[in-house]
């Protein structure tokens, strides 16, 4: 058994959800809100913020929790969009468990602020191209992350996942809502709305808007309409059917009624709260705000149910370590040793009946004739395998030798660089860029051609807008299979 407590922020308020797991069954105990602005200013303006804001925040949340006995708890906290950097990234295909590496090499070049301490984690989209693998990747300040854990320390409840709202919502109501249309979720909050596009389980599109203080309604309805077209260029094989509102009856007041003819769209209305069972007590007070737990709910069930949450700062999606085999190498040994005593017995036994043995053996002999035979066919069909296995790409030793022979900043730069596989084996890579001088391409081209790769330039351009590197180049680099590198000069 377990105790769970989710928990959000933002300037206005904090929401939290106190719950029960057993196995995959949850019992949610309180779910409340703690306002955290005083006199028009907030307690938790910057989820992130000094040294004064932060003690303030955790000093009214810990008093909340200790009023209402929460305890200790394993804590989940969800961040919204606006405090982290999300992109759509594409790179070539790969296993996953050589993804996440890909990932990050691919964003520390197309983030703005990305740095080596950074949480990244990401999640897989769909897409027809078989040559590129698209993911939408999502990292968070070393700050951030900080400055939750010291709220979570306040709480004495420890943080096991760091998630981000959009996904932890568009998990609770795909619980309930798991007929693969396409729907735009709206989210409202005290100083914005989440607008993020969903489908069959998957996120398609992530939207975080500020609200004004007065006309919230009409302001919401532009931004829906954004949303609604941004999604139709965006996403080309998908088109909105349907608009989702999270929240109350209360707190939505006459948009369910009026978005229909203004949006020409069937509109939905979810209660997160009326999907679970409250005490009494618990809900009152939550009539206006029950849209703004879908995500502390979703993170919960996501927990019991041992899912993987969509993008979990600190959990992020790693290459798989290498499994110490030490101690089966140990327990082979030792089982390897009891074996040959055993056998040592046997034999100071069989010397007396070495002609009965000798019989028994040959018999024995001859009846793994057959079992020899099949091994010998499955050796055969596993070079086969090995054979076409070889032909294939290494793209992490080739982006690592490009790395290393590439030249300094100050004389190149890369602005595309494609790579794709062959299916006769082999790949290629197109890089186009910018260079100081074409003796620079010339060098680079001679470092790169080898028995592995042959190098094709496509000639050099003057670009006099460019500032420095105004040399214009693009390079096809081949990179042979295994049967053509001996075959080449």
């Amino acid at each position: 058994m377990a105790r769970l407590l989710a928990l959000e922020w933002d300037p206005r308020e904090a929401r939290l959800v106190v719950a029960r797991t057993m196995g995959r069954t949850v019992e949610v105990e309180q779910a409340f809100t703690v306002p955290l602005d005083a006199g028009g200013e907030s307690a938790g303006a910057e989820l992130a913020g000094g040294e004064v804001g932060s003690a303030d925040l955790c000093a009214r949340l810990a008093e909340a929790c200790r009023q209402r006995n929460v305890g200790r708890c394993q804590a989940l906290v969800a961040v919204p969009r606006g405090k982290i950097e999300l992109r759509v990234l594409q790179v070539p295909p790969a296993p996953d468990e050589e993804l996440p590496e890909l990932v990050r090499f691919q964003a520390l070049r197309q983030f703005t602020s990305l740095g080596e301490d950074w949480p990244l984690d990401f999640v897989r989209l769909q897409s027809a191209d078989e040559q590129q693998t698209r993911v939408l990747a999502a990292t968070v300040a070393p700050s951030v992350v900080g400055e939750i854990h010291q709220v979570c320390a306040a709480l004495e409840s420890p943080a096991t996942s760091i998630v981000l709202r959009p996904f932890a919502s568009a998990s609770w109501f795909n619980r309930f809502a798991a007929d693969g249309r396409c729907r735009l979720l709206v989210e409202l909050f005290a100083e914005e709305a989440d607008l993020n596009v969903v489908a069959g389980g998957q996120m398609l599109l992530l939207r975080s808007v500020r609200l004004p203080t007065h006309d919230r309604d009409a302001a919401l309805v532009g931004e829906i309409r954004r949303t609604l077209a941004a999604a139709r260029n965006q996403l080309s094989d998908q088109a909105v059917e349907a608009v989702a509102l999270l929240g109350s009856p209360a707190e939505l007041g006459s948009l369910p009624s009026e978005l229909p003819g203004t949006l020409g769209l069937d509109v939905e209305s979810f209660d997160p709260l009326d999907r679970v069972t409250l005490p009494a007590e618990a809900q009152s007070g939550l009539a206006d705000c029950s849209g703004r737990f879908a995500a502390l709910l979703g993170m919960i069930h996501d927990d019991a149910d041992s899912r993987p949450h969509g993008i979990d700062f600190l959990n992020p999606r790693q290459r798989p370590k290498t499994p110490d085999r030490r101690r089966r190498y140990a327990w082979l040994a030792a089982a390897a040793a009891g074996v040959l005593l055993v056998l040592g017995g046997l034999f100071a036994w069989q010397i007396q009946r070495y002609d009965q043995r000798l019989e028994t053996l040959r018999a024995e002999s001859k009846d793994l004739d057959e079992p020899v035979k099949s091994a010998d066919r499955l050796r055969a069909d596993v070079a086969v395998i090995d054979t076409f296995a070889a032909g294939d790409v290494n793209w992490l030793e080739q982006l690592a030798d490009l790395s290393e022979k590439f030249p300094s900043s100050e004389d190149a730069t890369v602005d595309t660089a494609t790579f794709s596989s062959l299916s006769e084996g082999g790949g290629q890579i197109f890089l186009e860029g910018y260079v100081r001088d074409p003796a620079v391409i010339e060098a680079l081209e001679s470092r790169l051609r080898d028995t592995h790769r042959q190098v094709t330039g496509g000639g050099t351009q003057f670009d006099e807008r460019q500032p420095e590197l105004r040399w214009q180049f693009k390079e096809k680099i081949v990179v042979l299979p295994p049967s053509s590198q001996e075959a080449a000069p």
